[in-house]
């Protein structure tokens, strides 16, 4: 299990970093994204101290990183403060938002095909508004998600393993999976391609079978989604697609 990452602040001249320390890491590696920004992943037993000499030694690379990825911009109306869309990607779905005060506790109700509208607030949107459409995706996310699980569960012969599917909003993970069976997944998941959303539902069924990453694991997971091991690299930055408003709980 990877403990949680530790903040460090950084010498001068240097980006402001994160070290987190992994049992499955064989040596340190960076990592970069738009959500959590650069982290250095080590060892158990490295010398965190050191972790400043890689990010260093880097430089031109996370500044490469941060230009490629800071090509992604997301439009205003779909991660403004208020979102007037709502897009799931993995669903193929672009829902409209409009949005109606009234002295009441907000919710999201669906009032047309692919047209949702937030009610609630004497003021309009506010966080209220957003912790509401969360709530939505979360549901949206229980309603389609969790028969896929199953049903690809089924395919490889583990829907006996499988106790349930729990939708959550993550900080750092897409998915997991327990020794018990049951299947965490994210719910901004919904946000992604297709390919990454389900590739993610793919891994998290393997486990019910491989609960662990060896050569039988990658063996299963490729019957599953054959692109799975060029796919996991697009999946490294996959943050960037998730909207602002549904990550700010």
């Amino acid at each position: 299990m990877n403990d949680s990452p530790l903040r460090r602040d950084p010498p001068r001249g240097l980006p402001p970093y994160a070290v987190r320390r992994s049992a499955r890491a064989r040596r340190a590696r960076l990592t970069y994204d738009p959500r959590h920004g650069l982290t250095v992943v080590v060892p158990e037993r490295f010398d965190a101290a050191q972790a400043a000499s890689l990010v260093e030694a880097s430089l031109g690379w996370i500044e490469r990183a941060r230009e490629r990825l800071g090509e992604h911009r997301s439009d205003p109306a779909v991660d403004g403060p208020f979102p007037r869309r709502v897009r799931l990607a993995a669903l193929g779905e672009e829902w409209s938002v409009d949005y109606e005060p009234a002295p009441r506790p907000v919710r999201v109700r669906a009032v047309a095909p692919e047209r949702l509208r937030v009610l609630g607030g004497t003021v309009g949107p506010s966080g209220d508004a957003h912790r509401a459409l969360q709530a939505w995706v979360a549901r949206r996310a229980a309603q389609t998600l969790a028969p896929e699980v199953r049903a690809l569960a089924a395919e490889i012969g583990a829907e006996r393993r499988l106790a349930r599917v729990a939708i959550r909003a993550q900080k750092s993970r897409w998915g997991s999976c327990s020794a018990r069976g049951t299947v965490s997944l994210n719910r901004s998941l919904l946000f992604l391609p297709r390919d990454l959303c389900h590739l993610v539902l793919a891994h998290e069924a393997c486990h019910l079978r491989e609960l662990n990453h060896s050569p039988a694991f990658w063996s299963l997971l490729v019957t599953l989604v054959p692109q799975a091991r060029t796919l996991r690299r697009d999946l490294a930055v996959a943050w960037r697609h998730v909207p602002t408003w549904a990550d700010d709980s």
